[in-house]
């Protein structure tokens, strides 16, 4: 039995230069008297001081700290690992570079109390960039997990997905998704790729097993974003890991509207149909080589649909339909 409380799910990865600024928050948390609360830091394979800086900026805190070690590359499998150690009803999905405001989880428990049909709650996201942020960020901040200004930010509402970052979810819905032997396949980041939708698979999933998910713009959470990570050229291999994890993400979608999933060769000819586009802005992204333009939306759609033709051609076809039966085949169930 898991008990009434907050379990926290920090996973770094050579997190050195944000991550006290993100346990500073979570240590000044106002955390109602006789409420579980703790923090479990996965290491994620670090080379650096993150975790006795973490340490550190924890120390004078009366809650539990549990650092757990888990050597597989991905995000997803640092989530595992953390998700196993929870003891608390409610989990939630910190980031490294988070800053949380002092009233979060406290505002959280109440509205898990208040709204029982809701699986997961999500918040409003900032961005914290040292210096101007590009003229682009704005209208590409959803990729760095931050409310675009266009979703009307002061309006809470059901949401299909939430962002990982401050993503969270009843601990129950969470193990059953990563225990299941349906497993999730999509891993999201690690050292060396821009993998995405991760986060989406698991909101997907908890919304094909029935439940809620509310965005709450109550809760304020600022994200650090650093120089290195606000850059065009990052921003175009993020969209490029979102076409590629759109492959397996339109199942779910399909599933949500009633639709059947599309076979491969269904899948083929869905993305025959992009092509004549994709060459179109091959030929104008070539142009944009010789003349860079941050912020030009060719280069932005031409980086998806490359994803989405390589997400594509990663899975063949029986691969891609065994998947799809599989996940088919469990929902049916529920």
């Amino acid at each position: 039995m898991l008990t009434p409380g907050i379990s926290v799910v920090l996973c770094c990865y050579n997190s050195a230069e944000v991550i006290q600024a993100s346990i500073r928050s979570l240590s000044a948390q106002d955390i109602p008297e006789g409420m579980g609360y703790e923090l479990i830091l996965v290491d994620n394979n670090c080379t650096d001081d993150s975790i006795s800086l973490a340490q550190s900026a924890w120390k004078d805190t009366p809650f539990p700290l549990i650092i757990v070690k888990e050597t597989q590359p991905g995000l997803i499998y640092a989530r595992k690992a953390g998700v196993l150690k929870a003891r608390y009803s409610i989990l939630l999905f910190v980031d490294d570079d988070n800053i949380l405001e002092n009233d979060w989880v406290k505002r959280l428990v109440e509205l898990y109390d208040k709204w029982p049909e809701v699986g997961g709650i999500g918040g409003y996201n900032i961005p914290l960039f040292e210096g101007e942020l590009p003229s682009w960020f704005t209208k590409y901040s959803g990729m760095y997990a931050c409310t675009p200004p266009h979703e009307n930010p002061s309006v809470s509402a059901y949401k299909l997905t939430l962002f990982g970052a401050g993503l969270s979810l009843r601990t129950d819905i969470v193990r059953s998704i990563f225990e299941s032997d349906l497993p999730l396949f999509l891993v999201g980041r690690t050292n060396h790729t821009l993998k995405r939708g991760d986060d989406s698979e698991i909101c997907l999933r908890a919304r094909l097993m029935g439940w809620k998910l509310w965005y709450e713009n109550s809760l304020k959470l600022k994200h650090i974003l650093l120089k290195n990570r606000v850059n065009w050229e990052y921003a175009l291999r993020a969209r490029n890991g979102g076409g590629h994890a759109d492959i397996i993400l339109k199942i779910y979608y399909d599933l949500l509207e009633d639709n059947i999933p599309l076979k491969y060769n269904q899948l083929s000819q869905y993305i025959a149909s992009q092509w004549e586009e994709f060459w179109k802005l091959r030929i104008k992204y070539n142009d944009l080589i010789n003349l860079p333009k941050e912020g030009e939306h060719a280069a932005m759609r031409y980086h998806y649909l490359t994803g989405l033709t390589e997400g594509f051609w990663e899975w063949e076809k029986n691969e891609y339909n065994t998947m799809r039966e599989r996940i088919i085949r469990f929902f049916s169930k529920k």
